[in-house]
């Protein structure tokens, strides 16, 4: 899991280096980034702020891994996993 608060950096990372597991690198596609990127955007028109996200990566099938991101603020998971990378 990797948390994402939002103090600048990298806005659009491609690769995430996992906090549970040292060595385990997760990718993210262009699409997956720019979806997120304007679901998070969406998330501050609404309420003014980006508050934080919780990335998180699991095995589905076996074939390749799920994207979902968290936010604190909303209380929503939302899953950007592009399956046609798969």
């Amino acid at each position: 899991m990797f948390q994402d608060h939002n103090l600048g950096g990298d806005k659009n990372p491609k690769e995430i280096v996992s906090t549970v597991r040292s060595g385990t690198i997760f990718s993210i596609s262009e699409k997956e980034m720019t979806d997120i990127n304007k679901w998070k955007e969406a998330i501050k028109e609404v309420y003014g702020e980006y508050g934080t996200f919780e990335y998180r990566f699991s095995t589905g099938s076996g074939i390749g891994y799920i994207i979902s991101v968290y936010s604190h603020l909303t209380k929503i998971s939302k899953d950007f996993t592009d399956y046609s990378n798969w």
